[in-house]
């Protein structure tokens, strides 16, 4: 099962409610996200955006940043990558294709616990 927290599903939806009326749909790949064929079956003309999170928490179940992201241009989406839990010390969605990065930094980044951050980065500012 994709481990996707619902915490960021609610906050996702509350924030395009508020900010524009408009409701989200939430799409789980279960269990595998290599699997190019189900993701493009869930992409429809009003996806705006794909989000990953990876790897996953609890699970650290990994998604293909490259392949998802590519999938998702193919449909005009923007790809939204959580990246708390590898920090850009690990990973760089941007360079693998991602439009917008998402890190808490309160977890790792902030090292000692002892702050309450976040972060969002984007290749152009034209994403947010």
């Amino acid at each position: 099962m994709n481990s996707s927290s619902l915490q960021t599903y609610m906050a996702v939806h509350t924030v395009c409610l508020k900010t524009n009326g408009k409701s989200t749909a939430y799409v789980f790949l279960y269990d595998d996200f290599s699997d190019e064929d189900c993701l493009r079956s869930k992409i429809t003309p009003n996806t705006k955006a794909v989000f990953i999170e990876t790897p996953t928490n609890p699970l650290m179940q990994e998604a293909d940043i490259q392949k998802i992201a590519k999938i998702a241009k193919e449909h005009g989406a923007l790809v939204i990558v959580d990246n708390t839990f590898y920090t850009p010390v690990l990973q760089k969605p941007i360079t693998l294709g991602a439009d917008i990065v998402i890190h808490s930094a309160t977890k790792y980044l902030g090292g000692h616990n002892d702050v309450l951050a976040g972060l969002v980065v984007t290749k152009r500012r034209a994403a947010v």
